[in-house]
């Protein structure tokens, strides 16, 4: 590291320690006090235990609050068997498409300003993009994975440029579309959430690298501060490696799902799922959006923003990529979209509902590679 890189590590962590010393902090409270039964919440931590024993995953922290009060945060089993290290309440985890909803939050935060439109289209931003049929994609058809783009990695994309948004952005420009915009949910596991931020990159009148953008502009203002685009060194010692156990064939090979563990370094770059976190700092993120944008005197969304964006988007379109998963699981056709991520998934991302939050991060946290948390 460089001596200007070093001042700025010095200037970023004071400025952090200041941000923070202004975010109100979650107060941990005991069950009755918000009207929920402690003898049923305890539960939560038997079935956890229960998991660990039958090897479902290592281990877990889970945070369960209501009315923005904690009244749990616990920490079950091992995150790493290697070293045999028991799980603790602070374990960085690697949050995966969890980031989407970073990002998307980002995003809306500059249609907010004016900056963007839903309709904005990503030519008018990027004027290389709008070849090969793709003029007419817009910001909200990448929010809803209904670009009609291929949601895998490019063929001409190098995967050591996996998490360099500019590399990704040219590759994308090159693509040529597999369906109309619009007409199908495919869902993008990879690379075109690494466009929405070149968008926000190239409207930032500051011209930050994206991690930045998310650091100073979402994570610090809520008090975020275990939470990262890429893996800087502070977190380092307490992160958590993604193992794969199951090496059932899925989407991703197992082996690239652990590269996670190499090719995520400071200054990698992934929107759609290169982000890290602890179970507390999501709890911080899910109150914001439960609280419709805001948390404690901290506004980063409207209500009305917030309201829009977690509604059906896309009607009664299937959700073609997980089809194949579908049907070696069993699992129901799901068809909401919005545009925080679209329910792809068996278990979804932490959702506010009936005024509670609930954040569970899970060692060995991908099962049969098929993208399951």
């Amino acid at each position: 590291m460089g001596r200007a890189d070093a001042k700025r590590g010095v200037r970023g962590s004071r400025s952090r320690k200041k941000a923070l010393s202004k975010v109100s902090r979650p107060q941990q409270v005991y069950p009755a006090d918000v009207g929920m039964d402690p003898h049923r919440l305890a539960r939560l931590r038997r079935a956890v235990e229960a998991d660990t024993e039958k090897g479902v995953y290592d281990g877990a922290v889970f945070v369960v609050g209501r009315h923005g009060k904690i009244v749990a945060h616990e920490a079950v089993g091992s995150t790493d068997l290697g070293t045999n290290r028991p799980a603790r309440r602070d374990d960085v985890f690697f949050v995966m498409s969890i980031t989407k909803q970073m990002t998307a939050v980002r995003v809306l935060m500059d249609v907010e300003k004016g900056k963007l439109a839903l309709t904005t289209r990503v030519c008018d931003v990027i004027p290389e993009f709008g070849m090969k049929g793709k003029q007419n994609i817009t910001v909200w058809h990448l929010l809803t994975h209904t670009s009609g783009l291929n949601g895998q990695i490019p063929i001409t994309l190098p995967l050591d440029r996996l998490c360099d948004i500019e590399a990704v952005t040219r590759c994308l420009c090159n693509e040529c579309l597999m369906a109309l915009p619009g007409s199908l949910v495919l869902y993008c596991l990879l690379t075109t959430f690494s466009l929405l931020a070149a968008l926000v990159q190239r409207l930032d009148e500051k011209q930050r690298p994206f991690r930045r953008i998310l650091a100073e502009d979402l994570f610090q203002p809520l008090g975020m501060s275990d939470t990262a685009l890429g893996l800087p060194e502070r977190l380092k010692a307490r992160v958590v490696p993604v193992v794969v156990r199951d090496r059932t064939p899925g989407i991703f090979d197992p082996d690239f799902i652990q590269s996670l563990n190499v090719i995520m370094t400071e200054e990698a770059e992934l929107p759609s799922g290169g982000a890290v976190s602890t179970a507390l700092d999501l709890f911080r993120f899910a109150e914001m959006l439960r609280q419709g944008g805001r948390f404690g005197d901290v506004r980063l969304l409207s209500r009305e923003t917030v309201r829009m964006a977690a509604t059906n988007q896309t009607g009664s379109l299937p959700n073609l990529l997980m089809d194949h998963m579908r049907e070696m699981h069993g699992w129901p056709i799901c068809r909401f979209s919005e545009l925080f991520t679209p329910h792809f998934q068996k278990d979804s991302p932490p959702w506010p509902c009936d005024r509670m939050e609930v954040c569970i991060t899970s060692s060995s946290p991908l099962s049969r590679a098929t993208g399951r948390r």
